[in-house]
C-alpha cells in the first residue's frame, strides 16, 4: 500500500515546516467532511454521490499538496532513510486502515443496513471529529523537534481536562445532528453518546503522537499503535456476536486506553528515574 500523503507529511516534518502540515491537513481533513455533508444534503438517501464528493475532494486536495510538495524540492536524489520510513509508514498505516473499516464490513455483511449506519453515525465523532483536531497538534511538533518544550505531568492533566470539554461537546453536537438530520437513525444517539467520552483521551494521545514522531522515537508510535489495532481486530467478531453494536463501540475504549497507557508507559522511561516532571 503506497500513500504519497505520509511521505509528503514527512517531508514537511523534515524541513520543520510544521505550521505549513497542519494547514494542508486541516484543509484536506475538513474539505473532505465539508464535501460529504453537502452531497448527504443535496442527495438524501444516496450513497454513491457522497463517495464520490468524498474521493473527489480528497483527490483535488492531496493533489494539490503532493504538487505544491514537488515544487519545492530542488534535490532529486533518494534519501537511503526514505525506504525505512516508508515500509514504517505503510505496516502502520496499513494496519490503522483494516482496523477502521473492519468492523463496518463485519457489520455490512452480518447485519442490516440501519446497523450499518447506526455503526457509521455512532462512530461519527470519534472518527471525524477527532480527524479534524489531529492537524492541530501538529503545532507543538516544532517546539519538540528542537527541545524547546517537553511533555510535562501538569500539561498532561490541562489535555485531560481538555479531552473532557471535548467529548461534552462532541456528545451535544452529535445529539443535535442525529435529530435534525438523522431521523430516521435516533436510535444511534446513545451510543454516539457513549462513544464520545473516547474522546476524553484523544488530546492526550494526540500529542503524545506528535511528541514521539518529533523525537524520532519509532518504538513508541509502533508499538502502542500495532498492539491496540491488533488486539481490536481480533476481538471485532466475538464482541459483534456477545454485544452486538454496542461490543463494537466497547472496543473504542479498549482500543484508546491501550494507546494512552502505553504512551505513559514509554514517556515514564524517557523521565528521570522514571518520575513524572510537573
Amino acid at each position: 500500500m503506497f500513500r504519497p500523503l505520509e511521505y509528503f507529511s514527512a517531508f514537511l516534518n523534515g524541513r520543520q515546516e510544521f505550521g505549513q502540515e497542519a494547514r494542508f491537513f486541516s484543509a484536506l481533513f475538513a474539505g473532505r467532511i465539508v464535501a460529504a455533508v453537502a452531497a448527504t444534503l443535496l442527495f438524501p438517501s444516496q450513497v454513491w454521490p457522497v463517495m464520490l464528493a468524498y474521493l473527489g475532494s480528497h483527490l483535488l486536495l492531496a493533489g494539490v499538496m503532493c504538487v505544491r510538495c514537488q515544487q519545492t524540492v530542488q534535490d532529486t536524489r533518494v534519501d537511503p532513510e526514505l525506504i525505512g520510513y516508508g515500509a514504517f509508514a505503510t505496516v502502520v498505516s496499513g494496519i490503522v486502515m483494516l482496523e477502521n473499516n473492519f468492523d463496518k464490513v463485519l457489520v455490512g455483511t452480518l447485519g442490516d443496513p440501519e446497523q450499518i449506519g447506526m455503526l457509521y453515525l455512532a462512530l461519527m465523532p470519534y472518527s471525524k471529529l477527532r480527524s479534524v483536531v489531529v492537524p492541530l497538534f501538529s503545532v507543538f511538533s516544532a517546539r519538540f523537534a528542537t527541545g524547546r518544550t517537553a511533555v510535562t505531568g501538569r500539561k498532561l492533566w490541562y489535555l485531560l481536562g481538555a479531552g473532557v470539554l471535548f467529548a461534552i461537546s462532541a456528545a451535544v453536537f452529535m445529539t443535535v445532528l442525529l435529530h435534525l438530520l438523522f431521523v430516521d437513525y435516533r436510535d444511534a444517539i446513545p451510543l454516539a453518546q457513549v462513544l464520545s467520552i473516547v474522546l476524553v483521551a484523544t488530546p492526550i494521545n494526540l500529542l503524545f503522537n506528535n511528541y514521539y514522531r518529533a523525537t524520532a522515537n519509532r518504538r513508541a508510535i509502533l508499538v502502542p499503535t500495532l498492539s491496540s489495532r491488533l488486539l481490536s481486530i481480533a476481538l471485532v467478531i466475538p464482541a459483534w456476536y456477545v454485544a452486538g453494536l454496542w461490543g463494537l463501540v466497547s472496543l473504542k475504549f479498549l482500543e484508546q486506553g491501550i494507546v494512552l497507557v502505553l504512551h505513559l508507559y514509554y514517556w515514564r522511561r524517557e523521565r528521570p528515574g522514571g518520575a513524572v516532571v510537573a
